[in-house]
């Protein structure tokens, strides 16, 4: 940040567009729905699948990175798993069917997570994701779970159903 510069949250936001069927299609599917994305520089498959698995009534709207046979393994074998290399992050968040948010905390989706009034579970890496995902926490926009447990599936769950079972 610039001392001549003054930021303002919001201010570059892009109005939702409708979605396409096949997007509400798949919001449709079950009652609750998870939008997971780590933007573009953090990846996502190390998240733990049996969290996916585990909460089999949540449809998880996942954005991968690469063609690998992890990713390929999750397709066959995840029927609650919605996999998309690129979707309309701004849409889907604005749609109501849409529970929660899954990201880094980068400024970008936590001000769309805020402007959209939509519950974040936050999993900050570096940067200014750590304070941002702070800030949504204490203004009571989401949770915060470390990066280190990440990979504990009991924990990731509690945090995903904590956030689901939140009627606020």
């Amino acid at each position: 940040i610039v001392i001549q510069v003054i930021a303002i949250g919001g201010i570059g936001a892009t109005e939702p567009k409708p979605l396409s069927e096949n997007w509400v299609k798949i919001l449709n599917k079950r009652d609750k729905n998870v939008l997971l994305s780590f933007g573009s520089v953090a990846k996502s498959a190390y998240l733990p699948m049996e969290a996916k698995l585990s909460i089999i009534e949540v449809t998880f709207i996942w954005k991968y990175e690469e063609d690998d046979d992890f990713t390929k393994n999750i397709a066959s074998k995840v029927s609650n798993v919605e996999l998309t290399k690129w979707m309309p992050q701004v849409d889907i968040l604005a749609h109501p069917r849409l529970s929660a948010f899954i990201t880094h905390g980068g400024m970008g989706s936590t001000q769309e997570t805020a402007l959209r009034g939509v519950p974040g579970i936050f999993i900050p890496i570096f940067g200014d994701q750590p304070r941002n995902a702070g800030m949504m926490e204490h203004n009571r926009l989401g949770k915060v779970l470390d990066k280190t447990d990440v990979t504990n599936s009991a924990k990731f769950v509690a945090v995903i159903r904590e956030v689901l079972e939140d009627d606020r």
